[in-house]
């Protein structure tokens, strides 16, 4: 099977993603809107350059409410609880 395999280095597709910032003057504001819109940080969000769309969006909610300290684990999820 390895014999009738074909593979050539100019069919491969390098990834390209940047961050807006990183973009052309009107390309890297209208990055920046949709961001802003979805309330992401401008540094939380990678374009694919040659697709010209969104690669990765790194959103993050916390888990559990408050800071994390002195928080009980229960706080807001019930199916921890759950009896077995």
């Amino acid at each position: 099977m390895g014999q009738a395999e074909f593979r050539s280095t100019e069919l491969n597709i390098e990834n390209s993603y940047r961050l807006p910032g990183e973009l052309p003057a009107q390309a890297s504001t209208n990055a920046a809107a949709d961001l802003s819109a979805l309330g992401v940080r401008s540094d939380a969000g990678f374009v694919d350059t040659p697709g010209g769309r969104w690669a990765t969006l790194l959103l993050a909610e916390p888990l559990l409410p408050g800071r994390g300290v002195d928080t009980p684990a229960s706080a807001g999820l019930s199916f921890w609880s759950r009896k077995k």
